[in-house]
């Protein structure tokens, strides 16, 4: 077999599989649209990650993180998967939403945002959560740093700077 025919073989072996997408019994195609959760507009996350990085980092977990970058190209597509790594980051998405979708605290909404889940109490409360946040910083006069390109090597983020003024690069996920 070449690798057309491979490949062609798996397409099918994945296609044919029900799915129990987004719930157990269920065989829709998965993806972003078929989600039971809303979709946060992935530009308005980007544009808070890459703008209010002390208030991106309320939202913990590195797992959050390596989620946005997983998610945010397939949402830029309209919310359909091309691989079965992005099949399971959706998968994931599905399964963290029905745990945190009643999380209505600072660090719960932004956990949402990277997650790219609209919470029980809706959009417009998550903005309000995220205005308030970035109003505390407008009125402390702090200034947010923008992300720049990464200065550690791959499989690295900087986190903070060591005594020495070099980025403290730590492992990503």
């Amino acid at each position: 077999m070449d690798k057309k025919q491979i490949l062609a073989k798996a397409k099918g072996i994945l296609h044919a599989r029900q799915t129990n997408f987004p719930e157990a019994g269920d065989d829709k195609k998965i993806s972003l649209r078929n989600s039971k959760y809303q979709l946060f507009p992935v530009e308005e996350a980007q544009a808070l990650k890459d703008d209010y990085l002390s208030i991106w980092r309320e939202g913990g977990n590195t797992r959050g993180n390596a989620q946005f970058i997983l998610l945010a190209p397939i949402a830029r597509r309209g919310g359909n998967t091309e691989t079965v790594a992005e099949e399971n980051a959706v998968k994931r998405r599905e399964a963290w939403a029905s745990r945190h979708y009643e999380n209505h605290s600072l660090a719960g909404v932004v956990a949402q945002i990277k997650w790219l889940v609209v919470g029980s109490r809706g959009l417009d409360h998550m903005r309000a959560v995220i205005r308030e946040a970035k109003d505390k910083l407008e009125d402390k006069n702090i200034t947010d740093t923008k992300i720049t390109p990464n200065p550690c090597w791959d499989g690295y983020v900087a986190y903070g700077l060591k005594p020495n003024g070099d980025p403290n690069c730590v492992p990503e996920a």
